[in-house]
């Protein structure tokens, strides 16, 4: 019965090709203007009648409807069913439930709760209720029941792609940090962090690829296989396999993808400020840059293998002059959920799985918490969960820069005009200014939590502001004559302007939510 209800995580707009579009909104992304899907979001142009808008309500709500009819199932025969078995059956029904509900109370703002058991081709109605009534009348119920009734399964390992304790621990600490109420929170997330069957992993691109699938970071991922021939379109068959072409939207053109959505400049220059730690077990003096870098993006300048060559042997020169990548002011494409370390082009149909909920963003949601809960007082503890994260990354840790120099650097204020690297004392603002402007953004960029978090913090203008402000400056230094790239960012042919059309566009009461589908 349960099947079909994990099957809905798989649809396009929730885990696979389309959720891509998503990633567009905020000051992490960019896009051309002939993928008009992505740069509707990318410059708030999106209205009711975007397709992506459409199917995530739907398929969300098909979700819902096929959660309302396992519990159904079991609340009509329930003699079927050995009682032994049937708590942690609901458990799992309701916390999918809860997560769909969780995404409509974040994307939308507001949502309908419904017992119906229809599907998605069918009308429903029903009051809408705000995205406190959602979490206090749905969200929480159902998460909490999970929390409390649902089975760890013996091997975790191997089930992370099945509702468990950790996940609903996790999505419980989340619900609560988004309400603000910090303490709540904090301990949900610690409880997930001391269990040891969750650590981080060495390597970052174990999360974004198909080689260490289901490894000890992921608490909730959702799978799918490479090359199925049943692509992720239509789920009406739970039992069958399906790939998606998340990596083929986000993949470099000329390696076979479509290079829909590009690091923002913003992005790219953040990645660039965050210095890489030479002492770091894992660092490799060939590459000389962050291995969290080595695996999010790739510019024209890297090293390494990329598609099995190395990136200068991809990069065809036109004449010697221009490059087919790395132009028209793109100067870095995604790597996350592509197969550039072990495919000579992207895949149309990939199997790499795609994780919602991992140990390194419930560190930082921890790291936050305490911070507001507690202030300055967290400020050792904080340090110590986002230098996990950044050690791992192999980046300086805040601890070096603090035993050092005494303060932070603040990395997310732009150095390509000519400004000095800025420092601040450390304190719990200044981390929790490192957390939103610099540490999540690098490791969770094109995850699909950007935009949640720009949104709570309420500093969505000001981070389109800082993006716009740089794309002015570049544009009036540029010089389409000069034939060098342009700044550290290599950029050719013209500076994209897409974070001003996004300042200019962009309408808190018509953007922070989703309209509701026409």
């Amino acid at each position: 019965m349960l099947d079909t209800t994990y099957a809905s995580l798989k649809y396009t707009a929730i885990s696979g090709d389309d959720l891509n579009q998503r990633f567009g909104s905020g000051d992490l992304a960019s896009s051309e203007q002939w993928y008009s899907f992505q740069y509707d979001f990318v410059v708030f142009t999106f209205d009711g009648n975007n397709s992506f808008i459409q199917s995530r309500w739907e398929q969300l709500y098909d979700g819902i409807f096929r959660s309302n009819k396992v519990l159904a199932r079991i609340e009509a025969s329930p003699d079927s069913i050995p009682d032994s078995y049937k708590p942690a059956l609901i458990a799992q029904a309701k916390f999918l439930r809860g997560l769909y509900y969780f995404w409509i109370a974040n994307d939308f703002g507001k949502g309908i709760i419904t017992s119906a058991t229809v599907s998605q081709d069918e009308n429903f109605s029903g009051t809408l209720k705000s995205k406190t009534q959602l979490e206090d009348e749905a969200i929480l119920p159902d998460l909490k029941y999970a929390y409390e009734h649902i089975a760890e399964f013996h091997d975790k390992q191997i089930n992370r792609s099945y509702a468990t304790k950790g996940a609903a621990t996790a999505m419980l600490g989340k619900v609560y940090l988004y309400r603000e109420e910090w303490s709540q929170a904090a301990a949900y997330f610690h409880e997930l962090i001391a269990d040891p069957s969750y650590q981080l992993v060495s390597n970052p691109l174990d999360n974004f690829s198909d080689e260490n699938e289901y490894n000890p970071e992921s608490v909730l991922e959702v799978d799918f296989t490479q090359g199925a021939v049943n692509h992720n379109r239509n789920l009406s068959h739970p039992q069958l396999e399906y790939s998606t072409r998340m990596g083929q939207i986000m993949a470099n053109l000329h390696m076979g993808g479509y290079n829909a959505i590009m690091p923002s400049y913003t992005l790219h220059e953040l990645f660039l400020s965050d210095s890489v730690d030479i002492h770091n077990p894992n660092y490799n003096p060939a590459i000389p840059y962050s291995l969290r870098r080595q695996c999010s993006i790739v510019t024209k300048n890297d090293s390494g293998l990329y598609y099995n060559l190395s990136l200068q042997q991809r990069i065809r020169s036109n004449n010697g002059e221009t490059a087919p990548c790395f132009c028209y002011g793109q100067t870095a494409y995604s790597k996350k959920f592509t197969h550039w370390y072990n495919a000579d082009h992207e895949l149309e149909y990939s199997g790499i799985n795609f994780r919602h909920i991992r140990l390194a963003d419930v560190y930082l949601m921890y790291a936050e918490a305490i911070l507001r809960e507690q202030g300055d007082a967290a400020v050792d503890e904080a340090i110590e969960y986002i230098d996990a994260v950044r050690s791992r990354a192999g980046v300086l840790t805040l601890e070096h820069y603090r035993s050092h120099f005494g303060q932070i650097p603040q990395l997310y204020k732009t150095t390509l005009d000519g400004s000095p690297r800025t420092w601040t004392n450390i304190n719990a603002q200044s981390l929790l200014t490192h957390i939103m402007r610099v540490e999540r953004p690098l490791e969770l960029c094109f995850e699909g939590h950007r935009w949640y978090d720009l949104r709570r913090w309420g500093i969505i203008h000001e981070v389109l502001q800082d993006a716009s402000d740089l794309e002015e400056w570049l544009m009036d230094h540029y010089s389409y004559e000069n034939s060098e790239p342009f700044t550290p960012l290599g950029i050719i042919d013209h500076v994209r302007g897409d974070a001003q059309q996004a300042l200019e566009n962009y309408n808190p009461e018509l953007h922070n939510y989703l309209p509701l589908p026409i």
